[in-house]
């Protein structure tokens, strides 16, 4: 995976702007069509979407039925998280216990025609989360991993930063 006149007006408007060049301070960034001056932006709203997927994804495992964390995932992480879900209610399973974000290191940014994507590697501890049956039963398989790392992309859309890839890295937490 890899990681914005009238005719008359112009030549007169293009020679004053010239001309004032010269005597004004150079202009500080100029965001993209994403909202985004610098990199660090980028990394910082990427960030913050993925922490607040994180919360709200925590808060629909404990029984929050306004949580949605599918806001914030697009395209095939959004039909998995679906599907997800339709095999846990199917097998009469639920998710208990949160997840927690132990680092979220940026990678790279991307910029593809007016969209911009993100990737990182986060560092996740499932310490405190089980898979439980329908009576309660801790049904989580042993071989599952307390801390583990993920490479993950978030692609900008509708203005903001959707998460649009998820997948197991190899990165050491």
């Amino acid at each position: 995976m890899t990681t914005r006149r009238p005719f008359a007006v112009l030549p007169a408007a293009l020679i004053a702007a010239l001309a004032l060049s010269g005597c004004t301070p150079d202009p500080g960034p100029t965001p993209t069509p994403t909202g985004f001056a610098t990199e660090e932006e980028a990394f910082a709203a990427a960030e913050e979407t993925y922490r607040a997927y994180i919360d709200a994804l925590n808060a629909r495992n404990a029984g929050d039925e306004e949580a949605d964390p599918q806001s914030f995932l697009i395209g095939e992480v959004l039909e998995s998280d679906q599907r997800t879900r339709e095999i846990l209610e199917q097998s009469k399973q639920t998710i208990q216990g949160s997840l927690d974000i132990l680092s979220f290191t940026p990678e790279t940014t991307t910029r593809i025609a007016d969209a911009i994507q993100v990737d990182a590697i986060v560092c996740m501890d499932a310490t405190n989360a089980r898979i439980l049956d329908s009576n309660g039963g801790d049904v989580t398989p042993e071989d599952t991993p307390s801390i583990y790392s993920l490479k993950i992309e978030l692609t900008s859309a509708d203005n903001t930063l959707k998460i649009s890839a998820s997948e197991n890295s190899d990165n050491p937490c």
